[in-house]
């Protein structure tokens, strides 16, 4: 047998195409052939590929010229180029199971490939009863296509469900490449950059993004240490001083850290985004952008947090601090060492917020996937703890609802390692908004339509999902428990008071949770069957409206909302209807959100029964 060494030069395998040193890995062209990794003639305004496929051709506008330094890449893992994002992958990790995963190499493809190709689907052997493969995804949340309501009402609809809880050994593994996961995500971004005129607010214009890198740069110039080098290159997206606020934008960062800061550590008792943040963000321009950006959102959403001697914030307000961000993000993302930063993890878990706020559940839906996409890459999940786990649950919060909302499947697939009985009582409480994402996965379109087919097997997966939750309410301490109350003037609902905050909604999550599953369980059994579900269905509304009157703190706003619509979508009782529709527009005008009362949406969901 010849080996490597002695046949010289030659070459065991030819895929008939430029080798990366001789062009295939282009910094030069316009971005159409340099995310199709072919060579370009540099024509302007349409250059020869462009104009023979018929594609838009466009070249990057760089307010800062690229580090010519690359960076190293790992040989085991695919690698992608700066700008191009589109046509590769957001591949599913390998899972033990009987079968072999699908693998998407982004370096098999042919070079005269598609413009954009979606990163879905992509298959994960799952150990499930029939042992079948499923896709998480239909949908690119990456490429542009039409708002019309029907098509969102489709989008992410898995191929097959995975039954997450009748499968007994938790796995968590990745098998995203880092690079491709930042760079899905920075070209998400820089579409949404390109769908409006950033230099209508003075994108670059008036903002130095690595001003004080270049700085550091000039001295370093003439260092003669290669480490003195190296560690300019490591921090050189970072701000070497702290950075510097308007006088108007103070206002807009004590509202992040004092007001939008606790929603989003809703389920992390240390607050890294009210107390870790906002100290990256001193030192970074892309996040302190991000952070004002949201900051202004909010503000615009909800008056009674601005100054009366201020300016009312309106919404495009907001949209000069984003194009910050993305401009920032664009440059930051040619240095590896961002890639897997604390500051590229809290950015990206902001712009998803802000997308939440702006009120478009299509960017909404495609910023989540872009950040699920970053998680995974770096293996973060519930368990992962300070700042990675508390982006990992807000982000569970946001994709849980919009993934009922759309009647789609959560995006994870993470399943936890450590048993109930050993969680601490914030743990537990988190725990409660999992269970929950399961529920949803189990309600979705798809695992509905497929469930016609196989009733019984349907019952026991909502049987099992069952058990969960009961498994989880009986290891609920003290903490958990009603505080007592003056009960004389309830109305409709008894009030159920519950403190802190965050174990009030993790009850109501856990209510939530056997409404779905009795409204999507299959019904065998006769009369007395469902007599039963029915008070069961009764009384976990109780209980949802009860904890819903006793909670007026703004955090937990938002969720508690989220409980009061699932429960008012079973009321009957025009009493209690006004009722909910009362607790739910005075969660709206304590949080902001959504653009318009889920008060509002249930009137009209009970005018069309």
């Amino acid at each position: 047998m010849t080996t490597p060494s002695e046949s010289g030069s030659q070459r065991y395998y030819t895929r008939n195409r430029l080798s990366r040193g001789n062009g295939l890995r282009k910094t030069t062209g316009c971005l159409t052939c340099r995310r199709r990794h072919v060579r370009c003639d540099e024509a302007k305004p349409v250059c020869a590929n462009c104009e023979r496929l018929r594609q838009d051709c466009r070249y990057p506008s760089l307010s800062v010229k690229p580090s010519p330094r690359r960076g190293t890449r790992s040989e085991k893992s695919p690698t992608v180029e700066r700008s191009s994002t589109a046509s590769t992958a957001c591949e599913e990790p390998a899972e033990p199971g009987p079968e072999e995963q699908t693998e998407v190499r982004a370096d098999e493809q042919p070079d005269e490939r598609p413009d954009v190709q979606p990163p879905y689907p992509v298959t994960v052997p799952v150990d499930g009863p029939d042992d079948q493969t499923w896709a998480v995804d239909t949908y690119s949340p990456f490429t542009s296509g039409n708002d019309d309501p029907a098509t969102q009402a489709d989008i992410t609809a898995p191929t097959s469900a995975p039954p997450d809880w009748a499968i007994g050994a938790p796995t968590v593994s990745s098998g995203l490449n880092v690079d491709t996961a930042t760079a899905l995500w920075a070209e998400l971004l820089l579409q949404d950059a390109a769908l409006q005129d950033a230099t209508r607010f003075g994108e670059a214009a008036d903002t130095d993004i690595f001003a004080k890198a270049g700085a550091q740069a000039q001295h370093l110039a003439v260092a003669q240490s290669p480490l003195q080098f190296q560690h300019f290159y490591t921090e050189a997206w970072q701000s070497g001083t702290t950075l510097e606020l308007a006088p108007d934008e103070h206002q807009l960062f004590q509202n992040f850290v004092h007001n939008l800061s606790r929603w989003m550590d809703f389920f992390a008792p240390l607050r890294p985004f009210g107390t870790l943040i906002p100290r990256l963000a001193m030192r970074n321009v892309g996040l302190l952008n991000a952070i004002l950006a949201l900051s202004v959102r909010h503000l615009s959403l909800n008056r009674r947090f601005q100054r009366a001697s201020e300016q009312a914030q309106e919404p495009v307000d907001a949209l000069p601090y984003y194009f910050k961000t993305l401009h920032y993000i664009q440059e930051a993302m040619q240095h590896d060492s961002y890639k897997n930063s604390q500051e590229l993890l809290a950015t990206a878990s902001i712009v998803s917020a802000y997308e939440m706020l702006d009120g478009s559940r299509r960017d909404w839906e495609r910023h989540l996937q872009g950040l699920f996409c970053i998680q995974r890459s770096q293996t973060i999940h519930g368990d992962s703890g300070g700042l990675k786990g508390a982006v990992w649950w807000a982000w569970l919060c946001q994709d849980v609802w919009a993934a009922f909302r759309e009647g789609r499947r959560p995006l994870t697939f993470w399943r936890p390692d450590r048993v109930v009985g050993v969680l601490e009582p914030h743990e537990m409480a988190a725990r409660a908004v999992y269970l929950f994402a399961q529920a949803v996965a189990f309600c979705s379109k798809d695992d509905v339509s497929q469930g016609q087919a196989a009733p019984l097997r349907r019952i026991a997966q909502a049987d099992a999902l069952r058990a969960r939750l009961e498994e989880w309410r009986s290891h609920l301490g003290l903490e958990f428990e009603p505080i007592p109350q003056d009960t004389l003037a309830h109305g409709v609902f008894e009030p159920i008071w519950i403190h802190p905050p965050s174990h009030a909604v993790a009850l109501q999550m856990y209510y939530c949770s056997h409404i779905l599953l009795l409204l999507h369980r299959p019904a065998l059994g006769g009369l007395d069957v469902y007599n039963a579900q029915r008070r069961e269905l009764v009384s976990c509304r109780n209980k949802i409206c009860g904890i819903g009157m006793a909670t007026i703190d703004d955090p937990s706003s938002v969720m508690c909302s989220q409980a009061l619509y699932i429960a008012g979508m079973t009321l009957e009782n025009a009493a209690q209807r006004s009722l909910v529709v009362d607790l739910l527009d005075a969660c709206w005008q304590r949080a902001g959100w959504p653009l318009r009362s889920l008060g509002d949406e249930l009137k009209m969901r009970w005018q069309s029964e």
